[in-house]
Order: structure tokens, then C-alpha cells, then sequence
């Protein structure tokens, strides 16, 4: 298991009881025990509200392109430009992003694996 699988579900184990602690009972013999642990339990849902804000923050952004390649109406690549030319195309001309990095795919639902599975057979 992954160290951010582990962390969600530590977060999902501790969103989903309320982030409390049960009243203190026989099991528990001191109550000033129990308080003990309810504030370790504040504590631990302070980190758990940071180690949410940190992993937010790991997300990758989305990228921008670093240039456009435009091209002609008849299919060819022409020119690279490094402002988007949306507005200042000939007709029928078109525009491509390039980019430093290619953009991450999604990943495939099941649905789209069996279709291409179908068109491989093909």
C-alpha cells in the first residue's frame, strides 16, 4: 500500500467516526486519561487538516502550452508561434498546442478498454 493510500485512509478512518472519541466507560479506568487522549485526538485532527492542505497542494497543475504550431488548410504543418493565434487565422487554417511535457491522459473506464479491445480485433 502506497504512503498516500495509507494516508487516506487514515483520513477517511477518522472523518467517518466524527473525529471523536467515544464517552470514557470500563474499558477506559481514568478519566483524566480519556482527556488525555481526546486532546491527542484535537491534535491529530489539527495534522490530519495540514497533511489534507499539503496533499491539495501535490496536485499537478494543469499546463499551459509553451507554443502553437499552425496548420494550413490543407493539413501541413506551417509555422510554430508563441502567442495563441486563435484570432488571427486564415480561413480553414487550424492551430496545435505544444507543450513541454504532453498533458497526462485519463485513465481508461472499463467501457473504453472493451471498445478497443473490439477495434484491435478488427
Amino acid at each position: 500500500m502506497s504512503l498516500n493510500d495509507e494516508i487516506k485512509l487514515a483520513i477517511n478512518g477518522h472523518e467517518k467516526d466524527g473525529g471523536k472519541l467515544p464517552p470514557p466507560s470500563d474499558h477506559i479506568v481514568d478519566t483524566q486519561d480519556w482527556c488525555e487522549l481526546e486532546a491527542l485526538r484535537e491534535s491529530l485532527r489539527e495534522h490530519m487538516a495540514e497533511i489534507r492542505r499539503l496533499c491539495a497542494g501535490l496536485a499537478e497543475p494543469e499546463q499551459e502550452p509553451v507554443a502553437w504550431m499552425l496548420i494550413c488548410a490543407s493539413g501541413e504543418e506551417d509555422d510554430i508561434t508563441y502567442e495563441e493565434p486563435s484570432d488571427r487565422l486564415l480561413p480553414g487554417w487550424s492551430y496545435r498546442a505544444l507543450y513541454t511535457h504532453p498533458p497526462q491522459r485519463k485513465p481508461l473506464t472499463d467501457e473504453e478498454r472493451q471498445l478497443q479491445s473490439v477495434k484491435k480485433s478488427c
